[in-house]
């Protein structure tokens, strides 16, 4: 005797399935900032476009709410369970409804409002805060302001990425700062006043005499804040010195060092 039913044909039938609710899409935004403005908390306005529920069919797809009827293919189920028999046995197949895909029921006359997606878009502008010294590509998730859920699923996430442009002066360590300055060969020898740049304005500092090309400066404090803590990070200054050909006076004067010094 083989297995199953013996025989041939075939029926359909429904069972019931609740519409499963779907979560809204997230949003994909990027802000872009300058160096400087991660040296503290800053706040910016985010304006986009996302899908609302439409209140005029309160997501339905159907006017006011209730131009729908039941599905006459899967009888309001949303799903179809066929079973075949063959002389080998019983076979059977679920799937989604084709007719209402899904829904367990048809719309007869569509919103107007959202042509029946049940959804409307709409322009968003809400404002959030960057915590000082974000790093770059960081990602912030805002719950629940993406698109709207389908059939009472909830919304999806607003996420924004963090871009920190590069600087013109500055290469970002972490928290540390790095960049460069170029003085006359006459300043590295003598010493003298010169200037360092920092994001928040020029300092002024005392070179000592003969200071050395690539000698490197540490600031303590002139940094990044530290992302999530409160100490900064330091300022680092190389110091270039530029070679000038030499005036008729300065060759004199060099030559005169020269030949007493006695250097080969």
């Amino acid at each position: 005797m083989f297995f199953g039913t013996q025989g041939s044909g075939g029926r359909s039938s429904s069972r019931q399935r609740n519409v499963a609710k779907e979560r809204g899409e997230d949003i994909n935004v990027v802000i872009s900032l300058k160096l400087e403005e991660i040296m503290y908390d800053v706040k910016k306005i985010v304006e986009y476009n996302r899908y609302e529920v439409c209140q005029h069919c309160h997501g339905t797809g159907a006017e006011n709410g209730t131009s729908f009827e039941t599905c006459p293919r899967c009888n309001g189920k949303g799903v179809i369970r066929e079973e075949q028999r063959s002389f080998f046995g019983s076979f059977v197949r679920t799937y989604t409804c084709p007719t209402c895909n899904g829904e367990g029921r048809i719309i007869n006359h569509r919103c107007p409002y959202c042509a029946g997606s049940g959804k409307v878009l709409k322009k968003e502008k809400i404002e959030i805060t960057i915590p000082a010294g974000v790093p770059n590509s960081y990602t912030m998730r805002i719950r629940g302001k993406g698109n709207a859920g389908k059939n009472g699923g909830p919304n999806g996430d607003l996420i924004v990425q963090v871009r920190v442009l590069p600087h013109e002066k500055f290469v970002r360590k972490g928290a540390d700062l790095e960049t460069e300055i170029t003085i006359n060969y006459l300043k590295a020898v003598l010493g003298g006043t010169v200037k360092i740049p920092t994001l928040e304005g020029d300092i002024e500092e005392e070179l000592p005499e003969g200071t050395n090309p690539g000698t490197i400066l540490r600031f303590r404090n002139m940094g990044l804040p530290e992302f999530g803590g409160g100490k900064r990070g330091d300022l680092y200054v190389k110091i270039n010195v530029k070679i000038n050909k030499p005036s008729r006076k300065e060759k004199k004067i060099l030559s005169q060092l020269l030949e007493e010094t006695n250097v080969e």
